[in-house]
Parts: C-alpha cells; sequence; structure tokens
C-alpha cells in the first residue's frame, strides 16, 4: 500500500519534523487512522516531498511527522505546462482546475476573448473564487500524489496574454485551421521543457485571434469535427499533450 499524502506549507518544516496544518492532522487522525510510525509522504506544494513516519499524536490538533528523506519533484512531469482557457458565461473553472492538476499543469490562465460572453468587468468576481480554485488545486494535486500545487493566474485579455507569452515555450493552440500544413504534436513537443497550451471558450476563438496566435508561433492542431464543450476540451487536450510529452505512456 503506498503511503498517503498529506500537504504542509514550507514554514511547518521545523528542522526534522514537519507540523501537519490542522486539516490535515484531522484527516491522518480520524479518518485514515494512522497511528505511530505510519508511512507519510508530505507535499508543500512547491515541487519538494518529504518521506517520514508518524511521530506524534501528542494533542488532537496537533499531529507531527518525522522526516526520513527529501523527494524533489515528486509526482511532476519534465515539463511545465501552462494552460490558457477561454471562459464561457456558467464555464465551471473548478472543473478545469480539478482535471488538468491531476493530469500534471503547472500554472492556468482564465482568458477573456471575443466570444467569452464574459466582460473583465467580472474579473473581481471571478478573483473572489480564487481561494476556492485553489483549495480544489491543492486536493488534485495530493489526490494525484503531485508535489507542485498549480498557479491559477486573475483573468486576463487574450490579447494581453498573447503579448506576454515566452518565447521559449513550446505554443499550441487546439481550433481547426483552414491550411493545408499540418503539426506533428510529438516532434513539436520533444524535448520542450515549457509548454503552453490555448483552448477557446464554448464557441471557439475568431479568425483574428487564430491569426493573432499563429504570428505568436502557436501551433495549430484540431481536436476532431465533435464539439467539445470547454470543460471537456480543456482536459482533452492536456491528455494529449501528456501523451505527446511521454508522460501517460
Amino acid at each position: 500500500m503506498e503511503a498517503p499524502v498529506f500537504f504542509a506549507p514550507p514554514e511547518a518544516v521545523q528542522g526534522e519534523n514537519i507540523i501537519l496544518p490542522a486539516t490535515e492532522a484531522h484527516h491522518a487522525r480520524t479518518v485514515l487512522k494512522l497511528k505511530k510510525n505510519s508511512q507519510v509522504i508530505v507535499v508543500d506544494g512547491l515541487g519538494k516531498a518529504f518521506r517520514g513516519t508518524i511521530g506524534s499524536l501528542s494533542s488532537r490538533k496537533e499531529t507531527i511527522v518525522e522526516i526520513q528523506n527529501e523527494i524533489r519533484g515528486f509526482g511532476e512531469p519534465f515539463a511545465n505546462v501552462t494552460l490558457a482557457a477561454g471562459l464561457s458565461e456558467g464555464f465551471k473553472f473548478d472543473e478545469v482546475v480539478q482535471k488538468c492538476t491531476e493530469l500534471g499543469i503547472k500554472k492556468f490562465v482564465p482568458l477573456v476573448t471575443e466570444k467569452s460572453k464574459i466582460k473583465m468587468s467580472a474579473a473581481a468576481k471571478f478573483d473572489n473564487k480564487l481561494k476556492r480554485l485553489k483549495r480544489v488545486a491543492l486536493g488534485a494535486m495530493k489526490q494525484s500524489r503531485r508535489s507542485f500545487c498549480p498557479r491559477i493566474l486573475p483573468i486576463v485579455k487574450y490579447s494581453d496574454f498573447l503579448n506576454s507569452e515566452d518565447g521559449d515555450s513550446c505554443k499550441i493552440i487546439f481550433h481547426p485551421v483552414k491550411q493545408q500544413r499540418k503539426t506533428d504534436p510529438a516532434k513539436l513537443l520533444k524535448n520542450c521543457k515549457n509548454v503552453t497550451i490555448l483552448i477557446g471558450p464554448e464557441s471557439g476563438f475568431t479568425d483574428s485571434e487564430v491569426e493573432t496566435a499563429l504570428e505568436k508561433e502557436f501551433s495549430p492542431i484540431s481536436l476532431g469535427d465533435r464539439i467539445l464543450r470547454t470543460e471537456n476540451a480543456s482536459p482533452v487536450a492536456c491528455a494529449l499533450v501528456m501523451y505527446w510529452l511521454g508522460e501517460l505512456s
């Protein structure tokens, strides 16, 4: 049986011990009913993990893990993958965060595009949801046995995002393009350390948005003839990228 995974922020590491947060301690003691000397893994959400044993159950709220060894990059893919997804009206971004965190995404960028039907005035309302989205990402990180909790950025305009994109990233836009050229995704992503994925809102990108992305060196890839809801298209696209990167083989 694999050791269960718990989260503790970096400041919880004190010398050779880790003090689990109250919620994690409750899960360890009450839900999993772990005992002294039980094997566990503790991740800090920044890419570092510690293998250890339950060392103290001295109080109801405090559980101490004694560190045995440190594991860097625990459960993390080789490449840093960013998902920039267009928002739609009624779009449940938490589903995308949950599923794509499990697949290995490192950063989420919610986009306002021409067809989003969402205005930048909605940014404040979305920002109020960031704490909940971060909790969703944290839970998905533990469930998928990762050590890095993805960053979730505030809403940004499509054009602003493209203008800020890292030139060293391998860039893909999932959108059917009426062109003869075809992209070999596996060849495109070979040895890529940074990957950016663009997914449109429910009704897709406009022709001008696609053209702008192509000018910014995004390579177009189609998800086929069937139209997927955005909360489904994002995990499908991320799974394909992880497969092409060799992370699912």
